[in-house]
């Protein structure tokens, strides 16, 4: 009976774990659909950033003079490593969604996907982020798992796809005290999305970053190994069963 599971494990493609790391990926500045090519194993771009929303009340890094979005290092996280920074100039309910989608060459979707918040806090205002979510591969709509907060943000009660971060006090920029972890761990999904909101009050300068995106592409059966190793087994399963008719005659 271990031959079944050892075709299985022949000819699975094998899967790494893939990062796109702000440290050595660009984003251009500015651009609301942006794609990056990480593996070599897929042609094209394995990840794409769609940017929507209130997108005019965007505005350049505090820190850089760049427009956002863009990589920098103005909000590390207490990591000191560079983040996605989206700054935009808010009034009340100013809404700027991210919406990520992997490559539709990783045809079984992919796992462990996690990444975490920078400087969700408040200073004037409060920041929100909301609506995350992600797309299975099957398209049921799931919520995150959110973890690792930081003393200045609280995570709404409830759980489920109603979940809300909530910046309740300042974070200074370099530190941790405005992130939080965000994944959907064993689940297999397309894309997943997440919106950064406000409180109410006049326009102000407001900003999150994302730091690193990491995610594992699920294995695929490879079909033209999988038919070869099954007529390899077909084949011994004869030769088996003659053997034991062989043996009984006898």
């Amino acid at each position: 009976m271990l031959l079944p599971q050892l075709i299985l494990a022949l000819t699975m493609s094998s899967a790494m774990a893939v990062v796109l790391d702000w440290d050595t990926t660009t984003y251009t500045p500015g651009s609301l659909n942006e794609g990056f090519d990480l593996d070599n194993t897929r042609a094209g771009n394995e990840v794409t950033f769609v940017i929507t929303g209130n997108t005019n009340k965007l505005r350049p890094d505090a820190g850089t003079g760049i427009a956002t979005p863009s990589a920098s290092s103005s909000l590390q996280g207490g990591l000191g490593q560079n983040s996605l920074n989206i700054t935009a100039n808010v009034g009340t309910q100013t809404e700027i969604t991210v919406t990520v989608t992997f490559s539709a060459l990783y045809v079984q979707g992919v796992e462990n996907v996690s990444f975490v918040l920078f400087d969700i806090d408040k200073t004037t205002d409060s920041e929100f982020i909301k609506d995350i979510s992600a797309t299975t591969v099957d398209g049921t709509v799931i919520p995150a798992t959110i973890t690792n907060l930081g003393s200045s943000v609280t995570l709404s009660p409830g759980g489920g796809l109603g979940q809300v971060l909530t910046g309740q006090s300042p974070a200074a920029n370099a530190d941790g005290a405005g992130n939080a972890t965000i994944s959907f761990g064993a689940n297999v999904i397309r894309s997943f999305t997440f919106t950064f909101d406000n409180s109410s009050g006049p326009p102000r300068l407001q900003e999150i970053g994302m730091h690193d995106l990491n995610f594992t592409p699920v294995p695929e059966i490879n079909p033209a190994l999988a038919g070869a190793l099954s007529c390899v087994a077909a084949t011994g399963l004869m030769f088996f069963h003659r053997a034991r008719v062989k043996s009984r005659r006898q």
